[in-house]
């Protein structure tokens, strides 16, 4: 946020900087460790060393948490779940300076067949699918809407619908199709939502990406644009929308060496910048996944089950080259300003834990830092970065 200072010299205005800078909070790098879909840890990590430290006691929402949202400043946090008795709500938690959520939840709303859930760049609209279903059993999907106050972080009540679907949208219809609805999130104003239908067969998968305009002071969309889709015999592809670059991660072969990292332009399209196979850089062909930083200039690649191999996306060569940088284990997420990546290693005795890198984004280079200790009784566990603004 820009800051504003009265000068009365040069002198006075250097003291009043240097007061005011020194007075303001600092952003907080922090990590929610959600084991077991049901308990919440909160830590704030250190972005120079990548070291970790617990803030305040783990949180028990609920014993099925579907999904942990932060709110794009992180004061709140929005959880989807099911209760004892199988109910389902979203609950919203107020956090603290370090990004620990208080004990009691501000707001608790009933809901039913709802998720994913996304929130807007500015932090004052939310927009969640919801499966609804009818007498005759055939379900119809909707994207509904709540208004957000971004200084209480409540949501309005009732939510409304802004776009509505057929049984199984765009997938078509067979006794085996199945379409499930999804987001892949809004570009950088929030002026665009990015949706996805998941469609699978006994023998098929495919996914279809479509953009809406979203009205940023009324939450209404516009009509939906498909911007991309892909089609497998058996597996599925990865699909990133960054502002460099639409990335699609394809492996026709399920991980027998013909994986490709497809570049679109940002908007999509069919017709592909390049495409990096085993030719340009074997990394690419490995099959075992991968995923890029969030502002589309590196590709972390899993080349075994025990490292990742960083490349960088060079976008006027038309190439993806390695930067020579690479770490241990797997890769599990990346905060969104790319100065800390969590992993997790390979191998049974040391997978109840989530190693934690720096990442200097001018040369691709990773440092070790500290590690996230999950507790031996996990079943699962799931890291979701944030970053809480003062």
């Amino acid at each position: 946020m820009p800051r504003v200072f009265l000068a009365f010299s040069s002198l006075a205005v250097q003291l009043i900087s240097f007061s005011a800078v020194a007075q303001l909070p600092a952003r907080v790098e922090v990590a929610y460790l959600l084991i077991n879909s049901s308990q919440l840890q909160t830590y704030d990590v250190d972005a120079s060393t990548g070291v970790p430290t617990p803030e305040g006691k783990p949180l028990t929402v609920s014993p099925n948490v579907f999904s942990v949202v932060p709110s794009p400043n992180d004061h709140f946090l929005y959880f989807l779940g099911r209760d004892r008795q199988k109910d389902e709500h979203l609950w919203v938690y107020a956090t603290d300076s370090t990004g620990a959520p208080q004990s009691d939840p501000i707001q608790v709303l009933n809901v039913k067949n709802l998720g994913p859930f996304e929130i807007d760049p500015t932090g004052k609209l939310a927009y969640a699918v919801e499966n609804n279903c009818c007498e005759s059993q055939i379900a119809a999907t909707s994207i509904q809407l709540f208004n957000v106050d971004p200084q209480t972080g409540l949501l309005s009540l009732p939510s409304k619908p802004v776009a509505s679907f057929p049984q199984n949208g765009p997938c078509g219809d067979g006794w085996s199709i199945e379409g499930s609805l999804g987001f892949s999130g809004f570009n950088l104003r929030g002026s665009i939502l990015l949706d996805e239908w998941l469609c699978t067969a006994y023998d098929w998968a495919k996914g279809i990406y479509f953009a809406s305009t979203v009205n940023t002071k009324t939450g209404a969309l516009g009509s939906e644009q498909q911007v991309f889709s892909w089609f497998e015999d058996s597996s599925g592809d990865g699909v990133w929308f960054t502002p460099r670059a639409l990335i699609d991660y394809s492996d026709p072969a399920g991980g027998q060496g013909d994986a490709a990292v497809t570049i679109y332009p940002p908007s999509g399209g069919t017709e592909p910048v390049f495409s990096c196979n085993a030719q340009m850089l074997e990394a690419c062909a490995s099959g075992l996944g991968g995923m890029p930083d969030p502002v589309g200039e590196y590709m972390f690649l899993q080349t075994s089950q025990s490292n990742v191999e960083i490349t960088r996306i060079d976008l006027p060569g038309k190439k993806i080259v390695d930067t020579g940088n690479g770490m241990p284990g797997r890769m599990l997420t990346i905060s969104s300003d790319r100065r800390l990546i969590y992993t997790q290693p390979a191998g049974q005795e040391q997978e109840s834990a989530a190693p934690i890198y720096t990442f200097n984004p001018a040369t691709g280079e990773v440092q070790a830092g500290g590690t996230i200790e999950v507790p031996a009784s996990f079943s699962s566990f799931v890291v979701v970065p944030a970053i809480r603004e003062p």
